[in-house]
């Protein structure tokens, strides 16, 4: 039995018992991949929120792994990342030789760890994707109201990228006061927790 496909095929080697000196090769048999089972998705496995865009690959394969050369459907690429950008529904044709290369199309936008996944046939296909925020944009500070005068406060101050996420990686020194209040002295954050 071959698992493992190839047009121009496989053959046979037959060697000698030890009494007889004799190699003989058979013909080549071609074998062909099985039926569609899964998608193989690649693409980087650490992007930052925003940046790119990235390639993606998506190539059908069967059940032993070998690209399915004859694979002429459709594939549907989804995300659950809802602010991502991708490429819409594809149809293989003969000369994709089962193998796709979208270039410079996918952008992650929520940072986490999301997919990418393609689905033709009711087989899948799925990359996960380590999504870091990017740069932080805009402070959101938050604190009880009504405040009252002469007793501390909670102020929450949140560093987030344009999509929305917590920019991590944010570092920075704030102060001051205003409105007759005081913060007592400088607010230091060094890091988003």
């Amino acid at each position: 039995i071959w698992y493992s496909a190839s047009p121009s095929g496989w053959y046979v080697r037959v060697i000698g018992d030890g009494k007889d000196n004799y190699t003989y090769n058979t013909d080549r048999y071609p074998v062909n991949p099985t039926v569609i089972d899964n998608f193989y998705v690649v693409m980087p496995d650490t992007v930052t929120a925003g940046t790119g865009p990235f390639a993606l690959t998506v190539t059908a394969r069967d059940v032993h792994l070998n690209t399915k050369t004859d694979y002429v459907g459709t594939i549907t690429l989804t995300s659950d990342d809802s602010q991502a950008t991708f490429p819409g529904p594809y149809q293989y044709v003969t000369g994709d030789a089962g193998y796709k290369l979208f270039s410079s199309t996918v952008i992650f936008k929520t940072a986490g760890t999301k997919y990418i996944r393609a689905t033709g046939d009711t087989k899948t296909g799925t990359k996960y994707v380590l999504v870091a925020s990017s740069g932080a944009v805009s402070l959101i500070v938050s604190m009880n109201t009504p405040a009252t005068a002469g007793v501390s406060n909670s102020i929450t101050i949140e560093a987030k990228d344009l999509y929305g996420n917590r920019a991590t990686a944010y570092y920075s020194i704030a102060g001051g006061g205003g409105g007759g209040g005081t913060t007592g002295g400088g607010l230091t954050i060094t890091s988003v927790d």
